[in-house]
Order: C-alpha cells, then sequence, then structure tokens
C-alpha cells in the first residue's frame, strides 16, 4: 500500500486505484479522448501503455503535454513508485510490471511472445488486486484478453472501448469474449464511470465489518436458495469485496439495499456468484512452479512401472487451463518415453458457464505467451481468423469435465495427483481443513498434490513438503488411520427407539416378508453405505452397474 505524504507533514496511508489502459494501432485518438473527461486533478494513478516502434523516437510524452497541459506526466522508469494524480507513459519495447506500488522495466523477452499489456495487467492483478481497474481501446491482435482475466479474477474492475468507436477492434472484441468485463463504453464514457467507481470508495481497503455476521448468514441463505451454491464458508472479506462492486454497478450505498434487489429476481444473484466462482487461471501458471512440477512429479510417474492409467484431477478448473496444462506435460513426457500409457484428467467445477468453455478449449491467441512454442505447435489448431487457439482433440479427449462442489460432493478417488491452486485462499479455516482431507483421501500412496503459491495444506501428517522455495508441491504421508471423507452427506440419522410394545415375532416375519417384496418388485437398484462408502447392502442388480476393479477385492463403492 502507498504512502501518500500530507501537505502538513506525516504520512497517511490511503489505497488509491490504479487505472491500466492498453492500447494499440488506433489507440492515441481513444485515449485522448478519455483524458479529455479526467479533471486537472484526479485520485488515482494512471498508467498507459500502447504498442510502439522502439526504431523511432517515442513522441507520446511531448505530444500529450501540447495537447493536454496542466496534465502531471511522467515516463516509466525502474523502481519509480506511483503516486495518484500522475499519468505514466510506459517505454516502447520493455517489459514493464508493478512490483509493491512501483516499476519493474525489464528488456523485451525473447524466448516468448512479447505481449506487454497482458504481463503489466497481470502483474497489477497480484500486486493490488481490489484497487485494479483495466481499459481496452483500439488495438490489432490480442494483447490484453489475458490481462483482463486475471484482473477480474481477482476482484478489480474491466472496462473496454466499445467496438463500434474503435478504428481497430479486435484488441477490445477479444477482451469482451474473455466475458469478464463490467462495462462497455466509449472512452469519454469510460473516464465517467471510473470516476464514479472512486468516488463510490468501492477501491478502499476491504473491510470485514462492512456485512455484519447477521447480513452476510441472509446474503448466504439468499444465494444458497437462489443459484443452489454454497457461499458461507467463503472468508467474509472475499464476499464484502464483490458486494461491494456489485453495489457500485448499481448505484447504491447499503447491504440492506442490495439485498432487496437479490430478493427481487434471480438474475442479480447470477451475476454475483459469476464474480463470487470465478477462478484464476492460465496455462502453466507461475512458471517456476510447473517446472518444480515437472521435475518431481510428472517425469517420476511417467517413469513408473505400470500399465494403469496416470490419473489426475484438478478441483476448481474454473475454463480449463490448469487441466489442459497437466494433460499436456504429462502426454509430451509419455510420448518422449515411449510409453503407451493412458491419461485421465479430471476437471471439475461448480461454474456452468466456465465448464462450457472449458469443454470448448478455445482460447485467444495471446496464450502462446504462456505456452512452449512446441506445446503451441503439437497440442494447439489456430481458428480461420487467427485470434483463437484451440486444444487438439487429442488432448480434450483425455481431460473429463464434470460439474462438482468441492466441498459437499463425492471425490475421485485413486489419484496420482490433484492440483488445486488459489482455492484454499478464499476459504474458512474448517472449509479448508475438509479440502485437505478430501484430498488425503482422494490421493493413492504416494500420491502428489499441487498447491497454489500461498497455500499450503496445514496438517503435516497428512502430507510432506517436497521443499521447493518457489511451489507447493506435497506427497500423501501414509497415517495410522486414512481420512475419513470429510463431507456432509445426507445420512440417515439415528431414530429413538420406539416406546411401543414389540409386536408379536409373527407379525414381525410377515412385515419383513412384505417389505422384501415390495423391495424386490419396484424400488430402484441401490447400495446401502456408510460414511467411508464402504458397501453394507445390496437391492436389485447392483452387477449392471458396478464391477469389481482389477486387484484385491473391495466392497468400497468408490
Amino acid at each position: 500500500m502507498q504512502s501518500i505524504v500530507k501537505p502538513g507533514g506525516g504520512n497517511e496511508e490511503k489505497p488509491f486505484p490504479i487505472v491500466i489502459i492498453g492500447a494499440s494501432a488506433g489507440g492515441l485518438s481513444p485515449f485522448e479522448r478519455f483524458l479529455s473527461v479526467l479533471p486537472s486533478k484526479f485520485g488515482f494513478a494512471l498508467v498507459f501503455m500502447q504498442h510502439l516502434s522502439p526504431r523511432h523516437k517515442n513522441l507520446l510524452p511531448e505530444l500529450l503535454r501540447s495537447r493536454v497541459p496542466g496534465l502531471k506526466i511522467e515516463e516509466v522508469s525502474e523502481g519509480l513508485a506511483m503516486l495518484p494524480g500522475i499519468l505514466y507513459l510506459c517505454p516502447p519495447a520493455r517489459e514493464v510490471r508493478i512490483e509493491k506500488g512501483s516499476f519493474r522495466v525489464t528488456s523485451r523477452p525473447r524466448q516468448h511472445t512479447h505481449l506487454p499489456i497482458d504481463e503489466l495487467l497481470i502483474s497489477l492483478s497480484e500486486d493490488a488486486p481490489e484497487r485494479a481497474i483495466a481499459v481496452i481501446l483500439s488495438g490489432a491482435g490480442t494483447d490484453g484478453a489475458r490481462g483482463v482475466q486475471a484482473v477480474k479474477t481477482q476482484g478489480g474492475t474491466v472496462f473496454i472501448q466499445d467496438p463500434a468507436t474503435a478504428e481497430y477492434p479486435d484488441m477490445p472484441l477479444a477482451a469482451i469474449n474473455t466475458g469478464q468485463t463490467d462495462g462497455v463504453f466509449p472512452p469519454e464514457s469510460i473516464a465517467a464511470e471510473i470516476l464514479r467507481f472512486h468516488d463510490s470508495g468501492v477501491t478502499a481497503a476491504p473491510d470485514d465489518r462492512f456485512i455484519g455476521p447477521v447480513l452476510f448468514d441472509s446474503l448466504c441463505q439468499m444465494m444458497n436458495e437462489r443459484t443452489g451454491h454454497h457461499f458461507d464458508h467463503y472468508k467474509p472479506s472475499v464476499v464484502a469485496r464483490r458486494v461491494k462492486r456489485r453495489m457500485y454497478l448499481h448505484g447504491i450505498a447499503t447491504v440492506n439495499e442490495y439485498l432487496k434487489i437479490l430478493a427481487s429476481g434471480d438474475q442479480e444473484a447470477a451475476q454475483l456468484a459469476s464474480d463470487l466462482l470465478i477462478g484464476v487461471t492460465s496455462f502453466f501458471r507461475d512458471r517456476l512452479a510447473w517446472k518444480a512440477l515437472h521435475l518431481e512429479v510428472t517425469r517420476k510417474l511417467v517413469a513408473e512401472d505400470s500399465a494403469t492409467p496416470i490419473r489426475a484431477w484438478t478441483a476448481a478448473c474454473a475454463t480449463g487451463e490448469e487441466a489442459y496444462s497437466v494433460a499436456m506435460m504429462l502426454r509430451h513426457e509419455l510420448d518422449v518415453a515411449g510409453s503407451k500409457r493412458e491419461i485421465q484428467v479430471f476437471a471439475t467445477d461448480v461454474n456452468d458457464r466456465a465448464l462450457e468453455r472449458a469443454r470448448e478449449g478455445a482460447y485467444p491467441a495471446s496464450i502462446s505467451a504462456d505456452l512452449p512454442p512446441d506445446y503451441l505447435r503439437s497440442y494447439f489448431t489456430s481458428s480461420e481468423d487467427g485470434l483463437s487457439a484451440i486444444v487438439n482433440k487429442e488432448i480434450r479427449q483425455a481431460v473429463i469435465f464434470a460439474k462438482q462442489d468441492l466441498l459437499t460432493d463425492p471425490p475421485f478417488s485413486r489419484l496420482d495427483l490433484i492440483i488445486c491452486r488459489n482455492l484454499l485462499i478464499y476459504l474458512e479455516a474448517e472449509a479448508q481443513e475438509r479440502c485437505v482431507s478430501l484430498f488425503h483421501y482422494a490421493l493413492r500412496p504416494g500420491g502428489y498434490l499441487f498447491l497454489g503459491n500461498a497455500e499450503s495444506p496445514g496438517r503435516t501428517d497428512f502430507f510432506l513438503s517436497l521443499a521447493h522455495k518457489k511451489c507447493r508441491i506435497y506427497r500423501k504421508a501414509e497415517v495410522k488411520q486414512a481420512a475419513r471423507i470429510p463431507l456432509s452427506l445426507p445420512f440417515a440419522t439415528d431414530r429413538a427407539a420406539s416406546k411401543q410394545k414389540p409386536a408379536p415375532e409373527y407379525r414381525q416375519s410377515i412385515v419383513h416378508f412384505i417389505q422384501a417384496a415390495l423391495l424386490d418388485e419396484h424400488a430402484p437398484t441401490a447400495v446401502a453405505i456408510n460414511q467411508n462408502y464402504d458397501i453394507l447392502y445390496h437391492n436389485g442388480p447392483t452387477n449392471r452397474y458396478l464391477r469389481q476393479p482389477r486387484g484385491a477385492p473391495t466392497q468400497n463403492l468408490l
């Protein structure tokens, strides 16, 4: 958080919004229209990144100073700290990132496609998530699409220039196609929205007291009734940030007013659920972590002397990038080893819209910056317009997408690898512990767990860390008593013993005979199980649906 020095002396910790505007061809004119609406003193930091050729002198600073007199302009340099009320212009052909409120400037990377707007926005989403505002103006290509996804998924805000007003609409269209926009407007209207957004206080530091316990419970209950999703296990600060944004969009000031809007219909509940369910994901997100996963896990799994499929599960998979990432990595290693073993990647989420996009396997062409070139050649095809990269059939067939609530639905079993990154950080401690117990239950002996860089399983008796500084990879530890499946499933409750006198023995036998006949004739095929999923009773021809797996006999349903 930046410190603002007051004229009277002393420092005051006061968060301010950070607005990053990305543009390419035809982007200068709409940017000037944007600036024309701003007052001489605006309370946010403004950063402008435009694709410019490094072979020509950058005349943009002088041009803007002459056209917008009185505007404070600084050219971005290494280590420069951001302050509100200043326009920062990024240098051409350089990689610019934001870390701890200051700029980091490096040379253009050679090994990856240069998408500077994406990189700048992604760094902002990690450094100041709730205060981030992304704007995409006119431009060719798809730079910015990955960046706006990162900003939105971290709780920031996204505005896009109306393509009808853009000289080159490709960049705005690519950003809109992500489905992560808060508004599509002409440039002048975007500036007005940001000013209103800032005045509303949405970008202030999150406050857990914004929604008190009673209102929080009411909101979660209403969301469950309207959408079927459970948010009572989310951290209140996470919910509060999303609710603040929705309140701003409706122009209301109190949570009680917002609850009335929620109660009036399902549309707003669906919008809020969409905000809360958005997952932070991309292909090979955190390259160092995926490199460690490659060396410590996937290579070892491929090297095992086994003919059984390699089974992985990506929980809270969002739009599928991580599921496809692990499938490609495993496929590549198996091909190198000349192995014919199959791959089974189970990818689950509760967000229907995200799962639909994941199944399509179509992503902005800008994902080329996240992928090794040989993966891009081997596992993707390009759309006819060149704006999308499509996962090929072989990899799509290796991934099974399904709707599943991690905290209430049964898990998979006998898994080699579980990937669950950046979900636990949003959950309360009790829900985190339930997830960790579930992962331990679902993994085979010696299986691996891959978490986000800010997460840990907590229980050292369940998982052993592989001790990598830049990532969180764990191996299942064997415990004396296996983890019980930590789900609240609708098992029958114990009933109080009847106070009536027992019926005569002959009547009991007749009742038992009638019940058995009715079950055989009319009841569906079923099994009764205990809380560990061990089968206690079969009814009907269960052999049509269940069969014993290879190996030692088992009575466990999973």
